[in-house]
């Protein structure tokens, strides 16, 4: 070979790699780094979400593609998506989806179809299916306690209020507000994550604890918070009893 066909060589060599390299030798496909629960994961906790990691990001609408149903059943399951590492954006590697709360005891049927891709158009190499099943519930709807505690005497403060928090033995449905008297100005505290719903508003996930701000109150006055045993958890299971809790206010 001389010296004058080594360009020419070199040349020939680069279009073979590009030409393999078109035809889809090096596919970097989209994949599922992890994901929580993992397959055949019993006793998931019914408002925990679905965990996904992938390699690359993915936007908010092709998570909606992703498929829940519970299996003894062949509807779907209405879902919402929201991100981990980001509230300012719909594109994300990491995502949580699941309905508001799952049914409990029942077993749930996850599909991730071939047809999801990442930002880049990629998709993944196959789909994936798996199961899991949500945990029993095993104690009645009640509340446990509360802070601060009844009875307490509580400073108002320059804001004219204080702070309310429950804890019940199960999801409480939202929206709840208890029974303030006298009258006050009461305020739910939601917990809500970085979200991309249809509206890309905010999302308030279930909680045992659900907290309150009340306001508008006055000093050297006894208040009565009430949370009435029509109180419901997700399950519909009202309260036993109302609930009375009294707090003293001071300067």
């Amino acid at each position: 070979m001389t010296t004058s066909n080594i360009p020419l060589l070199i040349i020939s060599l680069a279009l073979l790699f590009f030409s393999c390299k078109d035809q889809g030798g090096d596919v970097e496909y989209l994949q599922v780094l992890t994901v929580r629960p993992s397959p055949n994961t019993v006793a998931f906790d019914k408002a925990r979400p679905i965990t996904l990691l992938f390699n690359h990001e993915v936007s908010v609408e092709e998570i909606k593609k992703i498929q829940l149903r519970y299996t003894d059943g062949s509807s779907p399951i209405e879902a919402f998506a929201y991100f981990c590492n980001d509230p300012c954006t719909s594109i994300s590697n990491e995502w949580n989806y699941a309905p508001r709360l799952w049914k409990p005891a029942k077993s749930v049927e996850v599909t991730i179809p071939v047809s999801l891709k990442d930002i880049d158009g990629q998709p993944l190499s196959k789909t994936i299916t798996f199961q899991f099943s949500i945990a029993r519930d095993s104690v009645a709807f009640q509340l446990k306690s509360s802070s601060p505690r009844s009875n307490d005497t509580l400073s108002v403060g320059r804001y004219n209020g204080f702070g309310l928090s429950l804890l019940f033995t199960d999801y409480v449905a939202a929206p709840f507000l208890p029974l303030v008297s006298p009258p006050a100005t009461i305020r739910q505290i939601f917990i809500v994550p970085g979200a991309a719903g249809d509206n890309g508003e905010g999302i308030a996930l279930p909680t045992y604890a659900p907290s309150y701000s009340i306001t508008d109150v006055q000093v050297g006055i006894t208040y009565t918070v009430t949370i009435p045993r029509q109180t419901k958890d997700y399950e519909g299971e009202t309260l036993p009893q109302d609930y009375h809790l009294v707090f003293h206010t001071k300067p």
